[in-house]
């Protein structure tokens, strides 16, 4: 029976991962030669080209993207950066969130990613996810503080890009706060609107806070006796028409 060539290699190691032991290795330099060892072994084993070298940032990006776990975690403990970026921009973790490799997300999360990256154009790990459908990756990034208020260079932001796609309960997990409810205005009393009117044409009932008192009553009078009105403190619909009217006289002989 053959034996998978990745296999033999994933092996080899945590063979090789295991020297940390001190039958194995006495010195801290030892075990950074081990691990950094196994760190090019996986590159190695990542690689989708097996004539061309890769770096081990490279197979960061490659591992990640296919869901290999066992060796993201391998060069993440070699101490590979997380956020190298391929061509296009991506990372490691945009790779793993678009894929839907939950696991991993949580892995580079942990190995503190940067989690609100974009690449070239302006999407992030959270947007990937969220248009793939990926509800698990989703809710790890959000728990992880991914900004969903970010926009890519169209305008989208996660949550509609999840709407575009049919997406629908990423999509209430994603969407924004309710803009805050306009109260509703207060009705004006009869009286606040009678002290407004009165201002407005030149009088001093005071502030229009819908309370009589002496000023009003006196402002009340004296516009009264200019109209050639019985003075009176009893306000009522006719009145206050009378005043809307004689401010919309005064307006009109203005222009």
């Amino acid at each position: 029976m053959k034996i998978p060539v990745i296999r033999i290699v994933v092996v080899g190691i945590q063979l090789l991962l295991a020297c940390s032991l001190p039958a194995c290795s006495d010195s801290e330099d030892q075990r950074t030669s081990s691990k950094s060892s196994a760190a090019w072994e996986a590159a190695r084993m990542a690689n989708m080209a097996p004539k061309r070298s890769v770096s081990t940032s490279e197979a960061l990006l490659v591992a990640a993207g296919r869901g290999d776990t066992e060796t993201v975690k391998l060069l993440l403990e070699a101490g590979v950066k997380t956020d190298v970026k391929a061509p296009d921009g991506a990372t490691a973790l945009m790779r793993a969130a678009r894929a839907g490799h939950t696991e991993i997300v949580i892995l580079l999360l942990d190995a503190k990613a940067e989690i609100n990256a974009v690449d070239e154009e302006g999407t992030t790990a959270l947007m990937g996810a969220a248009a793939a459908g990926h509800m698990d990756v989703v809710k790890a990034l959000l728990n992880a503080g991914a900004d969903k208020s970010v926009r890519s260079k169209e305008g989208m932001t996660a949550y509609r890009l999840s709407q575009n796609h049919g997406h629908m309960p990423i999509a209430q997990l994603l969407a924004p706060p309710p803009p805050p409810a306009t109260p509703a205005p207060t009705q004006e009393t009869p009286v606040a609107q009678l002290q407004r009117l009165l201002a407005a044409l030149g009088y001093d009932p005071g502030i229009a806070d819908g309370i009589w008192g002496p000023q009003t009553a006196a402002a009340l009078h004296a516009y009264q006796q200019d109209a050639g009105l019985p003075v009176s403190d009893v306000v009522s619909d006719e009145l206050i028409a009378h005043v809307q009217n004689a401010l919309k006289e005064r307006r009109t002989s203005k222009r």
